[in-house]
């Protein structure tokens, strides 16, 4: 059930594809947090894209990249990723980004992508007046799994 905030330069992708990368993206996550599949998860799952103008693009201190640089920032429940997850995910979301921008893939171009995790504590995620945790959200997922005859 993760958060991302999505920066992509304005001139890389239509709103539309901005927006089925995002729904990739999340899919992905989901999958490796464990929650794919669940209405509960999607409900508090979504993404937010920032598109950043031509001109506010970041340089690099040798000069300007030769390639669009992109971030990806992931919030989410400690305990639902761990450290293996995170690098997996690095690459796979990385490919995926690139891919979606049309930019061929290369040790030259992976860097282009920041993959940035946040992770919450208990008690510092909060959906309305309910905490999240990690195990709350797993025990939610199991829950509807079971009425729906998927365990």
């Amino acid at each position: 059930m993760p958060m991302l905030d999505l920066y992509l330069p304005e001139d890389r992708l239509t709103p539309e594809q901005a927006h089925t990368l995002a729904k990739t993206l999340l899919a992905t996550i989901q999958e490796a947090e464990g929650v794919a599949g669940s209405a509960f998860a999607d409900r508090v799952t979504w993404a937010y894209t920032h598109w950043i103008a031509a001109e506010n693009l970041v340089s690099k201190v040798t000069g300007t990249a030769p390639y669009p640089l992109f971030r990806l920032e992931i919030q989410t429940l400690t305990g639902l990723l761990d450290r293996a997850a995170k690098e997996r995910l690095g690459l796979a979301l990385s490919r995926t980004v690139l891919a979606a921008a049309g930019i061929p893939i290369s040790a030259e171009t992976l860097p282009t992508v920041w993959v940035l995790f946040r992770d919450y504590a208990p008690g510092d995620w909060m959906a309305g007046p309910q905490a999240g945790t990690a195990e709350s959200v797993r025990q939610a997922v199991i829950a509807e799994r079971r009425v729906y005859g998927l365990t």
